[in-house]
């Protein structure tokens, strides 16, 4: 391949990574509006489901989203190899892809949380 056709899968590798950080947004927000409106009405069964599932799909995109960025440091290093990259390291690309994997799972346990607590309110 050449370096321009590299850099062009790359760029398609970013935009399905974007995709699927919209998805897990999508999915957050939905996720708390949810139980927020009727968290508290929902019996232990139900909210479980809904727990499950709603972990399942955003880790899943989050999964997703990590493994498309190891695609992404394959094409770096095959252009740095190439002399034909001179952007961020992929060392560089690592940890940004593992501090925003980080903030998603930090999202979901506090999304999760949050419907904790809609469930079990505090007696004042």
């Amino acid at each position: 391949m050449t370096a321009y056709e590299l850099n062009d899968l790359m760029m398609s590798w970013y935009a399905m990574m974007g995709q699927d950080a919209n998805m897990y947004l999508a999915l957050v927000s939905g996720y708390l509006i949810v139980a927020y409106s009727i968290g508290a009405k929902l019996s232990s069964v139900q909210a479980m489901i809904i727990n499950v599932f709603f972990a399942v799909w955003t880790g899943s995109h989050v999964m997703a989203i990590f493994s498309e960025m190891g695609a992404v440091l394959d094409i770096q290093q095959m252009l740095i190899d190439m002399e034909a990259y001179s952007f961020q390291s992929p060392n560089q690309s690592l940890a940004i892809a593992s501090l925003f994997a980080a903030i998603q799972i930090g999202g979901i346990i506090a999304a999760l949380y949050f419907m904790w607590t809609i469930r079990h309110p505090k007696s004042e």
